[in-house]
């Protein structure tokens, strides 16, 4: 049975997420502590084309950690990219950059094999595409954002001339596929952020939060954290990286896929339908200026956003004007 839920799972994400053909160029990537997930995503690519190759490297320390020369020019190489990987390859230089001569992208950090029998999988992608693309839209014309929680979240920021990101689960040559984490999300204005983030969901890297803490944003930079251990444990992560890029404002998410559960795991929590993630670090690849160490994501709950003071997110619930 579990071999049974593997292989499905695989197949949804190459063959129907990946729309492998026989004619595809398939790599994928992984590294030494995820090779158990790449093995049934090659098989089920090798079943729909025999053009596949199996690349594996050490494992990356931080989320957007660039990647070695040598993976960069084999990715240019490939129609499509799938990448079971410790860390997220997103945002680095070596996707952005073979995305732009045409390859997709399916990344698929903090991978497992509990993923790919993940009812998150489920999802019906065709259906859910249209209004996350239609949030896209609306954040790529607003001018400016307001995030507010009942908890105390209250935060704005500039979204002024950027371009909001549609992730349906379908990697095109403009977008990457997150897998399950379906999500409407945008670059602001790296200077443009001001106020406080009270963090209750869960953090890439660090896990599901148990005690909520307070993240205080000025200028477009994170200038404290205070709450409890999970405060000081992401603060020591962000400190390690020697960076001070890493603490600038970088994405403003909404998770919309109505499958995916607050687990830990980086694909299925920011994609859960209703939260928000705020994210540190590198903005460059996803339109936004800013290169850092890496890249790490904040989530949160029950939110309410406002795009130039209308309301397209009430207490987690998405709402469509069309």
């Amino acid at each position: 049975m579990r071999g049974a839920l593997v292989n499905r799972g695989a197949f949804r994400l190459v063959g129907l997420l990946g729309r492998v053909s026989e004619e595809t160029r398939v790599v994928v990537l992984a590294d030494f502590s995820t090779l158990d997930v790449a093995e049934p995503l090659v098989a089920a690519a090798f079943q729909l084309t025999k053009n596949v190759l199996l690349g594996v490297i050490p494992p990356r320390t931080l989320h957007g950690e660039e990647l070695p020369d040598c993976v960069s020019a084999l990715f240019k190489q490939a129609d499509l990219v799938v990448a079971p990987m410790k860390t997220n390859i997103a945002h680095t230089s070596a996707r952005f950059k073979a995305q732009a001569s045409g390859t997709r992208f399916i990344v698929l950090p903090e991978a497992t094999l509990e993923l790919l029998m993940s009812p998150s999988l489920e999802a019906d992608f065709e259906a859910i595409a249209p209004k996350v693309e239609y949030l896209a839209d609306r954040l790529t014309k607003a001018g400016t954002a307001r995030v507010s929680t009942p908890l105390g979240t209250d935060i704005t920021m500039s979204l002024e001339g950027r371009t909001g990101r549609a992730l349906t689960g379908f990697p095109t040559e403009k977008e990457i596929s997150a897998g399950p984490c379906i999500e409407a999300s945008i670059a602001p204005i790296e200077t443009s952020a001001n106020g406080r983030i009270i963090v209750d969901a869960s953090i890439p890297g660090i896990g599901l939060i148990d005690e909520p803490f307070t993240i205080e944003v000025s200028s477009g930079r994170v200038t404290s954290m205070s709450g409890g251990p999970k405060a000081t444990e992401f603060a020591e992560l962000l400190r390690r990286t020697g960076d001070p890029n890493i603490y600038h404002i970088a994405e403003l998410g909404i998770g919309m896929n109505p499958k995916c559960e607050l687990e830990g795991s980086m694909l299925t929590d920011e994609g859960v339908a209703g939260t928000v993630h705020i994210a540190f670090g590198t903005s460059a690849y996803i339109g936004g200026v800013v290169e850092a160490a890496g890249h790490y994501d904040v989530l949160f709950g029950e939110a309410s956003i406002e795009l130039d003071g209308d309301l397209i997110l009430a207490d987690g619930q998405v709402i469509v004007r069309y």
